[in-house]
């Protein structure tokens, strides 16, 4: 066993909740200690014990999949909650996980739209860029739209909300900070139309001069959406490869510019 093995395990076995979640994590990896799902959901306890944010957060993530425990859909809940409730580096996350799989999912017998959509604008204002895309469309097109947590095989579902482009320009801004390709192109389609915002060709132009590439592969494997959404967002990425083409000349021709 290396020496920072030793340091995190004595460290843990003292009690030291951070050091726990850290050999906990080890243990879940299996890159420096051999794979074993049971005795990480055993040391993240004992460092939620201590009410350690990233411990609950990884519990939830474990009791939802199954991995080293039974499911439990209730254990993932509470622990989500209690994730949310601390400063950590995943408390937006659970804020997400929170708004998009239980308030948009009727656990408690019909969706709480409201709360989903407060708990989804929280972990946007984290900086949660898979919230701020989600928000963006959900606003611009006045429909919410999520899976069924009890169903991973059902089609999404659908919930319409008052539309509201304010909001919508709000947090496709946030995502394109946050260089999200899909919604750049979205929003220099706004500055071309003017929907949403005053037609500004200028404007435009400058968002199309932001964007670095036309892949977004890495960051779309980071977002924490359901398999079948990434899919529906790939496919809108490789669509916006050949609308930023046609926004090219679009801005060439408003502009008078011959060549971007």
């Amino acid at each position: 066993m290396s020496r920072y093995l030793n340091i995190i395990r004595k460290k843990a076995e003292k009690g030291d909740p951070k050091f726990q979640h850290e050999l906990a994590f080890e243990y879940f990896s299996g890159k420096k200690l051999k794979k074993d799902d049971s005795l990480a959901v055993d040391w993240w306890l004992k460092s939620a014990k201590k009410k350690y944010g990233k411990a609950y957060y990884n519990l939830a993530y474990m009791y939802f999949t199954g991995s080293g425990v039974s499911k439990n859909l209730e254990k993932a809940i509470k622990y989500h909650v209690l994730s949310s409730k601390k400063k950590h580096s995943y408390q937006a996350v659970s804020f997400f996980w929170l708004g998009y799989n239980i308030y948009f999912n009727h656990i408690s017998g019909k969706p709480d739209v409201n709360k989903g959509l407060r708990f989804l604008e929280k972990a946007a204002s984290m900086n949660l860029v898979n919230a701020q895309v989600l928000l963006s469309s959900y606003y611009d097109k006045g429909e919410i739209f999520y899976n069924d947590i009890y169903n991973s095989a059902s089609k999404l579902n659908y919930i319409k909300i008052r539309p509201n482009k304010v909001k919508c320009i709000k947090y496709l801004k946030m995502a394109v900070k946050n260089k999200f390709i899909p919604s750049t192109a979205e929003l220099i389609n706004k500055y071309l139309k003017g929907d949403g915002v005053k037609k500004n060709i200028k404007k435009a132009y400058f968002y199309l001069s932001t964007i670095p590439n036309l892949n977004n592969s890495k960051m779309l494997s980071e977002m924490t959406l359901p398999e079948n959404e990434k899919i529906i967002l790939k496919r809108k990425i490789i669509a916006q490869k050949r609308k930023i083409m046609s926004l090219i000349k679009k801005i060439n021709k408003n502009s008078g510019t011959k060549k971007l």
